[in-house]
């Protein structure tokens, strides 16, 4: 195998840096070192958190019309 792609298949797709031990591969396979993961998560949490809140805010906004 080609050393570059196989270099390829031992990288995080986000930061580039190379899997250790505790590195996750999806179902779809792409392959994510556990931080890059962590941040991705949390950062989806957040969106997710901030979407609700902008909805109840909608909400109250009607019943105050």
């Amino acid at each position: 195998m080609d050393e570059r792609l196989l270099n390829d298949l031992l990288e995080c797709s986000v930061c580039l840096e190379r899997l250790d031990s505790s590195s996750k591969v999806l179902p779809c396979q792409h392959t994510f070192c556990r931080k890059c993961l962590e941040i991705r998560i949390a950062s989806k949490h957040q969106r997710e958190r901030e979407q609700s809140g902008q909805q109840r805010n909608e909400e109250c906004e009607d019943f105050a019309e």
